[in-house]
């Protein structure tokens, strides 16, 4: 690392988008750990919630959802007493939306930042496969197109954005940091702009109720990206955001980080930390629960998972580069090029896992683990189709199947090499509490010591539940 990550952001003020998620959580907690002398985080918050519901102020949702949540409790007992003053000194929520235009931000808000932001850390984005294409469109292109506006109206800022990997779509063999190879933003924006267009005409012909509205925007948008090359309508409008960054960036010094899939972390904050069910994690609590007698698993095909820590550390890492180079900087952050897991190793370790440390079904047996045949996508549909109007469970698996289909039968590997050179760069005593070095997981122990464990505990609760049951019949 060319200049250590604590001096260079001695005084700097960042604003980061996306702060009340899963990475952006991690992010704070690694700033803030990693750089206590850093100026101020300006998080923007957003505050306008669905129509039926009131706007919740982003100072209370920073206090409700970021100050409280589990990521910051070891730096909490860190700090001690001292903890709830040094955050809210450093961490400034704001009220904003990146999807609307100038952030959502009043003029005055404006104004000071863009004179005061130095780093801009665009994290915010809706990572839902199947979004409806409007909204997918919306969180994950127009925004970006309005990051980038007003990266380019700050006097001095750089910019760093946070896409994925899966912007390659379903292209095969080893995927490189690059642009990606086309840019079709302008035709997309207008096939976007039709499809919702038809499809509020067809509501309105046929007096659809809001379901039907959303579930057709969702069917739209799904074939329209996989007609493309892309596996759902998240990726594709993420590429499109690319696309848009390119297009609106000016000569903003500009890095795009793409991850893979995001999951618990390793270290830091706590070993297993997660919010919620992340991509992979349905897959294990179906399987753990007993509901999924089989399942379509690649067992040659590398699911490409990193642990959110390495994702947080890598953007760290690289800040001090991003004004290095006038073209945008690209970076992979994965672990199929050097640490590949296979479909095969995931059954193994979660079989095994679930065998040894199984959970209870409602009586408090233990749920047995079926042998899987591991069937194709189109032989598991004719296994179970029959179940899928009896069966809520079967439903929701063969969705699944459905929804993956594409990424399990796709042979692609991420080349990350200008993330190896980065953590090369990094001096092994900052290696240590700054460590985003794949090469080094041990598959198995993160699965069943880590991963399972923390999904267990932070997100199914497991414990507390069991701890209500006693207290209710104590």
């Amino acid at each position: 690392m060319p200049t250590p990550l604590h001096l260079h952001l001695r005084g700097k003020t960042v604003l980061l988008t996306g702060g009340t998620g899963f990475l952006g959580k991690v992010i704070v907690e690694r700033l803030l750990r990693c750089a206590p002398d850093i100026g101020c985080i300006y998080l923007l918050i957003r505050t306008k919630r669905e129509a039926a519901a009131p706007s919740i102020p982003a100072l209370t949702r920073f206090e409700t959802e970021v100050l409280t949540s589990p990521a910051f409790d070891a730096l909490a007992r860190a700090h001690g007493d001292r903890w709830a003053a040094f955050a809210r000194d450093k961490i400034i929520p704001i009220s904003g939306d990146v999807s609307e235009p100038r952030l959502g931000l009043e003029d005055g808000e404006y104004t000071v930042l863009t004179s005061r932001v130095d780093i801009i850390i665009n994290g915010a984005a809706s990572v839902v496969f199947d979004a409806p294409i409007n909204d997918a469109f919306l969180h994950n292109t127009r925004s970006v197109q309005h990051v980038a506006e007003f990266a380019r109206d700050c006097r001095h800022a750089v910019l760093m954005h946070v896409s994925t990997a899966f912007v390659a779509g379903q292209q095969t063999g080893r995927i490189l940091e690059t642009a990606l190879a086309r840019d079709i933003l302008s035709g997309e924006i207008e096939a976007i702009e039709q499809i919702v267009s038809s499809v509020a005409a067809e509501a309105k012909a046929e007096q659809w109720d809001q379901r039907a509205i959303r579930a057709r925007l969702v069917e739209a948008g799904m074939t329209r990206a996989r007609s493309l090359g892309w596996h759902d309508s998240y990726t594709y409008t993420k590429a499109l955001g690319e696309m848009m960054l390119a297009r609106h960036r000016g000569d903003v010094p500009t890095t795009i980080v793409r991850p893979t899939i995001i999951e618990s972390s390793l270290r830091d904050p706590a070993p297993g930390w997660l919010e919620n069910l992340n991509v992979c994690d349905p897959l294990f609590v179906e399987f753990g629960r007993g509901r999924m007698p089989d399942f379509p698993v690649g067992l040659d095909t590398v699911y490409d998972m990193v642990p959110v820590d390495f994702v947080a550390n890598a953007m760290l890492a690289m800040l001090p580069l991003v004004a290095e180079s006038p073209a945008i900087s690209y970076y992979a952050v994965g672990s199929g090029a050097l640490n590949p897991l296979t479909g095969a190793r995931i059954y193994e370790f979660a079989h095994d896992y679930f065998t040894r440390d199984p959970m209870l079904d409602r009586r408090g047996r233990a749920i047995t683990m079926p042998q899987f045949t591991f069937p194709t996508h189109e032989r598991f549909r004719e296994m179970y189709a029959g179940e899928e109007r009896r069966s809520t469970t079967m439903k929701r698996l063969l969705y699944l199947a459905d929804l993956y289909e594409t990424y399990m039968k796709v042979g692609t590997i991420f080349d990350t090499a200008n993330t190896q050179r980065l953590l090369d760069d990094v001096d092994e005593p900052q290696r240590a509490g700054f460590d985003f070095d794949v090469r080094r997981l041990d598959w198995r122990s993160y699965i069943q010591d880590v991963h399972i464990p923390g999904l267990r505990r932070h997100v199914l609760r497991e414990g507390a539940r069991a701890a209500a049951e006693v207290r209710s019949h104590g």
